[in-house]
């Protein structure tokens, strides 16, 4: 999870987020607000200035195997130079991902 994803839900005015991370350390760090001058923990409390725009916000563990539909997200922003968005009907790779643990 990266507070880049944080950022555009907040320009998006989304009200309510959850965020996933395949990154246990990540969220123990996000959850423990601990303070400090590490890399990691200018990033925690970037997110922390972030998740306070939202009315209800939530960031999550959610192992790699069950992060499918994440990973596949995350490689199509890498390989692209276009921005998706979608609110209503999901991308093809978060369907398959889906139905393939389903």
């Amino acid at each position: 999870m990266k507070s880049v994803a944080i950022l555009e839900a907040a320009n998006q005015n989304l009200a309510r987020i959850i965020a996933e991370s395949d990154s246990l350390q990540v969220v123990q760090a996000i959850s423990n607000r601990v303070q400090g001058s590490s890399l990691m923990d200018l990033l925690v409390d970037d997110i922390h200035v972030l998740l306070r725009d939202f009315v209800d916000s939530q960031v999550c563990y959610v192992c790699r195997t069950a992060n499918v539909a994440a990973h596949g997200m995350a490689r199509l922003a890498v390989s692209s130079s276009i921005d998706f968005c979608w609110y209503e009907e999901p991308l093809n790779l978060i369907v398959e991902a889906i139905s393939d643990v389903a």
